[in-house]
């Protein structure tokens, strides 16, 4: 039996304690935790705007589960299912875009003081610098010659390149991301309506 009851947003949001919020949480704090668990290996190294961007893919993701509510809230069951299976869609190709970008832009540098590395991202496009100092020299062997904070690397590639380079990066990190959390939002908002729809069954019951 159905309920013809609106969901309130205070229902919505205390259902992201379910499994299927608990996977929009997480994908949501990703983006901070990986700087303590695999640094630029998950979200993408951004240099110096990392955190910065970090931020904003957090309120970003916040936003996302408020436009599923608001959108989606009266929607019908058949509509969330296929909106799920079109975020589905949308989370492999945006990371498939992301593991290609990322293996072209990125580059990982051990650092054998801390048995650890360092991960950045690079340009496309080398300087007139790096032509005439590096030659054939690859990306990573001017990085461990030259550094690997931003000063350096816009010295070795241009601007242009590291611009695009790193919004590509980011914009296929996000698509990836925000499509997740729609997804696990849509699958919370199936749960609502689950919840609510046994609750008013039961009260019905009762009231027979």
């Amino acid at each position: 039996m159905q309920t013809d009851r609106r969901i309130t947003i205070q229902e919505y949001y205390k259902s992201f304690l379910s499994l299927q919020g608990a996977f929009a949480i997480i994908c949501g704090l990703l983006p901070p935790v990986s700087n303590f668990l695999l640094p630029g290996r998950i979200f993408p190294p951004l240099g110096n705007e990392t955190n910065l961007s970090q931020a904003f893919v957090l309120l970003f993701g916040l936003a996302v589960t408020y436009l599923v509510f608001f959108l989606c809230r009266d929607s019908t069951t058949l509509t969330v299912h296929r909106a799920i299976r079109a975020c589905f869609l949308l989370a492999v190709i945006f990371f498939c875009f992301y593991f290609g970008l990322h293996m072209r832009f990125v580059r990982s540098i051990p650092v054998p003081s801390t048995h650890g590395e360092v991960n950045v991202s690079v340009g496309y496009t080398r300087t007139n610098f790096a032509n005439t100092t590096f030659k054939a020299d690859n990306d990573w062997d001017m990085l461990r010659y030259r550094g690997t904070d931003d000063e350096e690397i816009m010295r070795l590639w241009t601007t242009t390149s590291i611009y695009v380079a790193r919004s590509t990066l980011l914009f296929s990190y996000l698509g990836s991301m925000l499509a997740l959390i729609a997804l696990a939002s849509f699958g919370v908002l199936l749960h609502v309506r689950d919840r609510n729809s046994s609750a008013a069954g039961l009260i019905f019951q009762v009231r027979r």
